[in-house]
């Protein structure tokens, strides 16, 4: 039988650190469940972010290391907005690391999160990941006793990666503030009605003699291949150029 997969989701170094920590200690405690982290799971060779968001939406829940360095970053939404589309039943958890409940806004802060130096916290996060996977009857005492053996160990790993000092800059690929070439508010369109909130409206596109530019991924779609030096990086697979500043209307590309 499959195991039931929970995604793991990070973004920053630090947030990095505590993830690996936190997906190893999980899938101690709770063996019979899948916990899918990046850097053990991606394929090599394949384009990550696909895979990526391919494995947040087959994820049955997801858990989120939110730490200060990643409290106000994308990647973050952008990942459990696919987990909570892939499942309206889905545990979508931010876990705060060093920062509190009131110091996350947009999509995440409206589900209930976790402290992560909480003992008791975090085994109601772990016993309710158990009982929402569970095909059958939980091994409660198991969990229990797997849980107060290796806390010590877990606990001391993320009070390091805490008061390390702030790490070097991570690869751009997963930077803590770059943003997702997606429409993050997409992922929460549907379901966030269910949770009494608003769709946020769309920007419209704005007009260009050469482009359509959209403000919501900070990209510009060429209507066909143009020169453009210092203004634009452009993809001809795509066709959509990512501006380096936004190109004035009326300029000469030639």
């Amino acid at each position: 039988m499959k195991k039931k997969q929970v995604f793991i989701g990070w973004s920053g170094n630090r947030s990095r650190t505590i993830a690996k920590a936190l997906q190893r200690w999980l899938q101690n405690v709770l063996p019979n469940i899948k916990f899918w982290f990046s850097e053990e799971d991606l394929a090599k060779g394949k384009p990550w972010a696909g895979e990526l968001l391919e494995a947040a939406r087959d994820s049955a829940h997801g858990v989120f290391v939110i730490t200060s360095d990643n409290k106000t970053a994308q990647w973050p939404v952008f990942e459990a907005g696919a987990v909570f589309k892939g499942s309206r039943n889905a545990i979508c958890c931010p876990l705060l690391c060093g920062v509190n409940q009131g110091d996350i806004s947009g999509p995440l802060a409206e589900f209930q999160s976790t402290a992560i130096q909480d003992r008791e916290d975090v085994y109601r996060l772990v016993k309710e990941l158990d009982e929402a996977c569970a095909d059958g009857k939980t091994d409660e005492q198991g969990v229990k006793q797997r849980f107060g053996e290796s806390w010590p160990e877990f606990e001391q790993e993320v009070k390091t990666a805490l008061e390390s000092k702030p790490p070097d800059p991570e690869p751009a690929a997963r930077r803590a503030d770059r943003k997702p070439k997606e429409d993050l508010s997409s992922f929460f369109a549907l379901d966030r009605s269910a949770m009494g909130a608003t769709k946020p409206a769309r920007q419209p596109r704005s007009r260009h003699p050469l482009f359509d530019y959209d403000p919501m991924t900070e990209t510009y779609t060429a209507r066909q291949q143009v020169p453009g030096p210092g203004y634009y990086e452009y993809d001809p697979a795509s066709q959509t150029c990512t501006a380096r500043t936004p190109p004035p209307l009326g300029a000469s590309y030639d």
